[in-house]
């Protein structure tokens, strides 16, 4: 029979020991990302700013808005193949898929600026955004534009997203670099 002193002592080594494997599991696993911040994002002559606002507290599912500073000549010239001069700000819905992937929808609209502005296209992009460190990531994706006459119900989405679009999709990538709280 075990005395009281040794039955504490086995009970407190087998604590320790389940600890061990337990975090030496979770750390193998490696650094589970966020969704949250701000960020820039560059590629292809297209420059955006992005703030994420985490939807829930594990940081899984966020919201988005991208300002579009620049759009590149490529973009550009197709704006202006649809009478567009302009882009808005982007609205996206994104969701982490693994500890440092994310995917996400975002959209947007070419407009050709007046007052008011009208709608030129409707643009639908979506991918995968990998973080490649805490304050860098990644994306793959691809945009594709829809007219406005198939948006007829006036939701700012196209009725009929199974079929075609009219314009794309454009795969394309972007690098992403968290902004940096300065001292």
């Amino acid at each position: 029979m075990l005395s009281r002193k040794k039955l504490a002592v086995l009970t407190l080594a087998a604590i320790a020991g389940a600890a061990i494997i337990v975090t030496q599991t979770a750390s193998s696993q490696g650094h589970a990302y966020k969704l949250e911040g701000a960020w820039t994002s560059a590629g292809g002559g297209v420059l955006g700013n992005m703030t994420v606002a985490p939807a829930d507290p594990s940081g899984r599912r966020a919201t988005a808005k991208v300002n579009w500073v620049t759009v590149g000549p490529t973009v550009a010239w197709l704006q202006a193949q649809v009478g567009a001069d302009a882009a808005t700000d982007g609205n996206v819905v994104v969701e982490m898929i693994s500890r440092d992937s994310a995917k996400y929808t975002q959209l947007f609209y070419w407009v050709k600026t007046g007052c008011p502005s009208e709608i030129k296209m409707i643009l639908i992009d979506s991918g995968i955004f990998r973080f490649t460190g805490p304050d860098s990531a990644v994306i793959q994706n691809a945009f594709a534009g829809y007219l406005p006459s198939r948006d007829v119900n006036g939701d700012g989405l196209p009725d009929d997203l199974e079929n075609p679009p009219d314009l794309g999709p454009f795969p394309g990538s972007s690098v992403f670099t968290r902004i940096p709280l300065l001292p």
